[in-house]
């Protein structure tokens, strides 16, 4: 199985594309936050080559039983003059993107 694999089965049971390159994706959160174009999102389904690169040494050897997204960021992000503008931004993404895919509860009231 894939790192997001039980994601998948709990947001998208009827259809895998939307938590993969749909409106519900990671990618797609992160490129509507400002952190560049994101491979797969609503907007970028599939590399210009259309293959993606295998890893997931990461998430196949260090996680447990947690659901594991591995991200790597463009060169842009990571070496940014503001990185406290794109921290931010990274961390909005993940909250939204956990949010819509029903990973977190907010409680308003505390």
């Amino acid at each position: 199985p894939t790192s997001i694999h039980a994601l998948i089965e709990l947001s998208c049971p009827d259809d895998r594309d939307e938590c993969i390159r749909g409106s519900k994706a990671f990618g797609t959160f992160l490129e509507s936050n400002g952190l560049g174009v994101s491979y797969p999102s609503l907007d970028h389904p599939k590399p210009m080559n259309k293959t993606f690169y295998k890893g997931g040494y990461i998430t196949n050897h260090y996680s447990t039983d947690i659901n594991v997204i591995q991200t790597e960021l463009s060169y842009v992000v990571r070496n940014a003059l503001d990185l406290p503008f794109y921290a931010k931004n990274y961390a909005r993404a993940l909250v939204s993107f956990m949010q819509a895919n029903d990973l977190l509860q907010i409680d308003d009231g505390l």
